[in-house]
């Protein structure tokens, strides 16, 4: 029986009451009677869940939960994001019955809301030397017809595929791929276990989205396209596109659950910012000499200036003080930086220097403080020294979008008397004495309270070893567990190898990067560490290796020559945590 059904029957039966009394005591029993049955009705049709009919001007009641429909690629994440307010939205594998939708398929007839892509990154173990795949040659190692890296133009290592075995996972790896091979490689079902997988053995393969990437993978180009470089570009090949969609409009409840999707939204579209380490810069000796020669202030950067003054920020160990007093260091240990070669750091985009090492106390504390002045005066941040205790001590913040950086830098070499103090200026010093421990665990949470992620660089180590002692692997544990979230660093003079410490990437030495060491062919080799940043994760780290020419002037390293330089690393390296 419907509501209006019941609405006329007790209308009858009301006006029969009313008709049959005679007497004014009958119809006030009988109105009585009918309200006991009025009274009875309501309470029935209230335990039944009887929802009475509203008329809809648009809005749905608030009272009403609506649906959502996901992509199945992205029910996990949603799922999760939405956890606290299952009371607020159904979820529907049902198109028809969604009042939200959020799928690769746009619907015509409805009006977009946002979009955003998904970007699939084909990826190698760290040390693997491919750095970019042709489509068809990705194609041809899914179809399993490419089995050895040497057929890629890589080393004689078995190609060993992994993938994640869930359907829908296959389903967007046929859109790349239509003729995948169904037995091809070794399947898991969670990614975090994929991708440490993949980090531990160089000849591994794999398709894994964006925001899954972590140190310490090697992400392969396509068509000569980077993910992490051309992340807004149009033509890159590996990606899907995801609408969000309203079918009508929505009650308060459902517009909250709008709004938290809008945000995920947001976050997925924000780019990634890029972030470059280099090691030692040194501006005396033989490095002053050949720019004094050249009549050129900015000649050791040259060649390399257009890489580093791309990324967003660039970062530095300056190895020596900036001083307009004296004569021109020519030769000797004891450093001194002409205040003009600062165009060259101008020049190349470095934004950020860290002056905690053994050399910035070479001019005194008047140097140093002079070197502050002139950083200053010419738009360079430093950080790792200052002008008392607590500046040496306190992280240098930078911004970007939504990502908070924060900088911190130790010097472990002697001399120990370069330490700033509560009235003198100097580095912050780190060593293996417990109270100097201590007060860098308590300046990495103080860092880490005012950012997101906190990168260290530490100047440490033995001089021209190619393998960290393990005083130095003991500090970055340390630093690791007491928030640090990298560690970029620097002194030996030679790179060193690196190691990944409770997931967190640890690069014991650079190498050089400016210096006059021509007498080695491994003082003359360094790296460029890029770091690819977005919402407040690390996705990758890669190393970029370049050799010195002509005592001052860094290059990129030829193809024969990164080999080396990266075998050097990856043979000092442990990636196992």
């Amino acid at each position: 029986m419907t509501i209006i059904e019941i609405i006329v029957y007790l209308k009858l039966m009301f006006y029969n009451c009313i008709t049959m009394a005679y007497t004014k005591r009958q119809k006030a029993q009988y109105l009585i009677f009918f309200l006991i049955i009025v009274f009875i009705v309501v309470i029935s049709f209230k335990a039944s869940k009887y929802s009475f009919p509203t008329v809809n001007f648009g809005k749905v009641a608030d009272n009403e939960a609506g649906e959502l429909y996901i992509d199945p690629s992205l029910e996990v994440d949603i799922s999760q994001l939405l956890n606290d307010h299952s009371d607020d939205i159904k979820f529907t594998k049902d198109k028809n019955k969604a009042d939200i939708f959020l799928s690769e398929n746009k619907d015509k007839n409805l009006e977009t809301i946002d979009n955003f892509n998904e970007f699939y990154v084909p990826v190698t173990g760290f040390f693997n030397n491919i750095q970019g795949l042709h489509k068809t040659d990705i194609e041809k190692i899914l179809q399993g017809e490419f089995t050895n890296w040497q057929q890629l133009g890589g080393e004689d290592l078995q190609i060993k595929t992994i993938l994640l075995e869930s359907e829908e996972y296959k389903n967007i790896i046929r859109k790349f791929s239509p003729n995948l091979k169904e037995s091809i490689g070794e399947k898991f079902s969670k990614i975090d276990t994929l991708v440490t997988k993949i980090a531990r053995e160089k000849n591994y393969f794999s398709i894994i989205p964006l925001r899954n990437l972590a140190p310490p993978l090697r992400v392969v180009s396509i068509d000569g396209i980077s993910s992490l470089e051309d992340e807004t570009q149009d033509n890159y090949p590996f990606k899907l596109n995801y609408h969000l969609q309203s079918k009508k409009e929505l009650s308060d409840r459902e517009l909250k659950i709008l709004n938290i999707i809008k945000q995920y939204i947001v976050n997925r579209k924000n780019g990634i910012i890029e972030v470059d380490g280099v090691g030692d810069i040194m501006l005396s000796r033989h490095v002053n000499t050949k720019i004094a020669d050249n009549n050129d202030d900015a000649l050791p950067f040259r060649k390399l200036y257009r890489i580093l003054s791309s990324a967003d920020f660039t970062f530095a160990n300056l190895e020596s003080p900036f001083y307009n007093k004296g004569s021109v260091v020519k030769e000797g240990m004891v450093f001194k930086a002409e205040p003009k070669t600062i165009e060259g750091l101008k020049l190349s985009g470095i934004d950020l220097v860290s002056l905690a090492n053994n050399h910035f106390g070479n001019q005194g504390r008047v140097g140093m403080n002079f070197t502050y002045d002139h950083l200053k005066n010419n738009g360079i941040s430093y950080f790792g020294a200052g002008r008392d205790f607590e500046q040496a001590h306190s992280p240098l913040v930078i911004e970007k979008g939504t990502n908070k950086l924060s900088f911190l830098s130790y010097d472990g070499i002697a001399p120990e008397s370069y330490k700033a103090s509560e009235k003198n200026s100097g580095f912050a010093w780190i060593s293996s004495e417990e109270k100097d421990l201590k007060q860098m665990e308590n300046d990495i949470k103080n860092a880490k309270k005012k950012s997101d992620l906190v990168i260290i660089s530490f100047h440490w180590g033995v001089e021209y070893m190619p393998d960290p002692n393990k005083e130095q692997i003991n500090i970055a544990k340390r630093a690791i567990q007491s928030g640090a979230d990298i560690i970029i660093s620097q002194h030996p003079h030679v790179v060193q190898g690196i190691n990944m410490i409770d997931n967190k990437f640890v690069a014991f030495s650079l190498g050089n990067f400016v210096f006059d060491q021509m007498w080695s062919e491994e003082t003359r080799e360094g790296v460029i560490a890029k770091l690819y940043i977005k919402n407040k994760k690390i996705l990758n780290v890669a190393l970029v290796p370049i050799k010195i020419e002509d005592y001052n002037q860094p290059r990129l390293a030829n193809s024969v020559e990164a080999k080396k330089i990266l075998d050097r690393i990856e043979k000092a390296s442990r990636l196992d945590n």
